[in-house]
């Protein structure tokens, strides 16, 4: 597997389309797979290669020259649990340390709302040392109560 930063905008669309068509659990509502197809042109893009196919994404940007963000992130379900997810995160995570983030954010849906599929979501950023900082539910609505997860990158300098 390699993984490749993309930039070409139309790229990184087609890819995020076929990969988060290929997970209707987390990306079935239609507007919402819409905006983030749309919302990649611009973000850091990285995608995860087995030669010619691509196995999964991960986009983000980073927020007032300190603050990293996932904007969205998938996998084929024929390789979860592969490692493939951590691998595109820890390249996003050495870009944000490069550009000296000091944190880096997602957001996700709440465990307030029961999801087995978002439940596996919120324990791989678990596992990536990611801490639930924030429940926000009027950001997408009561019934898809948001969850801002975060991670310190790097010790903020006492003033």
């Amino acid at each position: 597997m390699e993984i490749y930063e993309l930039t070409d905008a139309d790229v990184k669309s087609i890819i995020t389309d076929k990969i988060l068509r290929q997970l209707p659990e987390w990306f079935g509502i239609p507007s919402a797979l819409t905006d983030y197809v749309k919302g990649v042109s611009d973000k850091i893009f990285y995608a995860a290669f087995d030669g010619e196919n691509c196995l999964g994404f991960l986009a983000g940007e980073i927020h007032y020259g300190r603050t990293g963000e996932i904007f969205v992130c998938g996998v084929l379900p024929e390789f979860h649990t592969r490692g493939i997810g951590t691998a595109l995160y820890l390249r996003f995570e050495r870009k944000l340390l490069s550009q000296n983030c000091e944190r880096v954010v997602v957001k996700t849906l709440s465990s307030q709302r029961k999801n087995e599929y978002y439940y596996r979501t919120r324990q791989f950023y678990k596992a990536q040392k990611f801490d639930e900082w924030l429940d926000l539910p009027e950001l997408w609505g009561q019934a898809n109560p948001c969850l801002l997860m975060g991670k310190m990158l790097k010790k903020i300098e006492e003033k």
